[in-house]
């Protein structure tokens, strides 16, 4: 518990440092998430996203509302009013391409108006960023749980560090972005499904448990529409106990349970879609804005991409145009390919992969693999290629990322290299 709280702590000081190095709406895509906080703030009401007219969110209106309706609740009483004096776009910005040496900011900035003691829109920015660094204490808490559960204190605790020190993560922590709600839920969801699968209840008796699973499922489709993946993960989950155990009563029952919930929560949002934009996810009002690619990707163009796929999840900031040191990608990659080898080794024999099974542990890698595909598919259509879009699952990544590196050194030496890994990490999130 000392530990954990200390790397929580460490979370807390950087993700304020990181919070205060950025400017108002420089953040991730903050320009337009910030629009649609302060829209709900002063009309009471969700945006309706026109095309011709999208307004200063963009796209983002299209987003689901949950993250926005608890914003704007947050900013209640703080005069948002000089919001389009503050959002001016800077025309000459390189959006997207870190290697441009000037024009990095999104915005023009007033260092006046901007100045501590924060006041109108500025103040409900960093106010935003403050409870948003908070959703990211309760993602390391329950990384640490997670890790904890399926394997050991250690496996949970390191786990923990990578992500709390992860410097993309701190960023979209420090940002009025719903990647952070979204983020803790997908985490959340991924927690309750693995209790489910290890201790799978009767429906009949531990009713609340499936009840539970689908209000966070429900919650977390009304943060961000990938985070439907894990209701798929649910229903293949419940399909395989009712097979393994021929109680098709978890399936019928349970799935019923876990569906009429996620609906009861959710199934508003999905209608009000359908009714002003004739799609159910509202995604072709934000295809409509954020437009499609000009061409098929080619393999080329998938390996070019790869690059800022990497770069996004360790550490790429800005309009993803402040690119880290070439070297932090390259050790952060490296680690990362000597965990996946070493997970490999240590699921070789059939026994291992037994447990990992029959643990549930099977959930976390199922949950990268169903956030990637949903990725790829829609990097097909647009170019959304970041690797901070599958942080929903960065949890189970660094569950088994730490079960992969530990997996190298006996155990006497294994806490003395979650600490060399926790703080090698920490040091280059300080860094940057």
């Amino acid at each position: 518990h000392h530990l954990l709280w200390f790397i929580i702590l460490a979370y807390g000081i950087l993700g304020v440092s990181y919070g205060l190095a950025t400017p108002p709406l420089e953040s991730s895509d903050e320009y337009k998430h910030f629009p649609f906080v302060q829209y709900v703030q002063t009309e009471r009401r969700l945006p309706i996203l026109d095309p011709e007219k999208p307004g200063l969110w963009l796209q983002e209106g299209a987003q689901p509302p949950l993250y926005y309706l608890l914003m704007a609740g947050v900013i209640t009483g703080i005069d948002t009013s000089d919001l389009d004096e503050l959002h001016q776009l800077n025309p000459q910005a390189f959006i997207g391409n870190p290697n441009q040496i000037g024009n990095k900011n999104l915005i023009i900035h007033d260092p006046e108006r901007e100045a501590f003691p924060w006041s109108g829109s500025v103040l409900a920015i960093y106010v935003i960023r403050a409870v948003s660094l908070l959703l990211g204490v309760v993602t390391i808490m329950t990384t640490a749980r997670l890790g904890n559960r399926l394997f050991d204190a250690r496996i949970g605790l390191l786990a923990a560090a990578l992500t709390a020190f992860n410097p993309m993560f701190l960023f979209v922590s420090a940002a009025v972005n719903n990647d952070s709600l979204a983020i803790l839920l997908g985490t959340l969801g991924l927690i309750l499904l693995v209790r489910l699968w290890q201790d799978v209840p009767d429906p009949g008796q531990g009713w609340w448990r499936y009840l539970a699973l689908g209000l966070v499922l429900g919650l977390g489709a009304l943060t961000k529409l990938s985070l439907g993946g894990l209701l798929g993960l649910t229903g293949l989950s419940l399909a395989w106990l009712s097979w393994r155990t021929k109680n098709w009563r978890l399936f019928f029952g349970g799935g019923l349970l876990v569906l009429g919930t996620f609906l009861l929560v959710s199934g508003a949002w999905f209608m009000r879609n359908w009714q002003l934009y004739g799609d159910l996810t509202g995604l072709n009002a934000f295809v409509a804005v954020q437009g499609t690619r000009d061409a098929p990707l080619t393999w080329v163009g998938w390996v070019s991409e790869f690059g800022t796929f990497y770069r996004s999840f360790w550490g790429l900031f800005g309009g993803v145009n402040v690119a880290a040191p070439e070297l932090f990608y390259i050790l952060l990659n490296g680690a990362a390919l000597l965990g996946m080898v070493g997970l490999i080794r240590r699921l070789w024999s059939p026994a291992a992969r037994k447990e990992f099974v029959q643990s549930g542990a099977w959930l976390l890698l199922a949950w990268v693999l169903v956030l990637f595909l949903l990725l790829i598919r829609w990097t097909v259509i647009s170019p959304a290629f970041q690797g901070r879009l599958i942080f929903p699952a960065l949890a189970a990544i660094n569950v088994l990322w730490a079960l992969g590196l530990l997996a190298w050194f006996p155990a006497g030496w294994q806490r003395r290299m979650a600490l060399v890994f926790s703080g090698a990490l920490l040091f280059a999130a300080l860094l940057l």
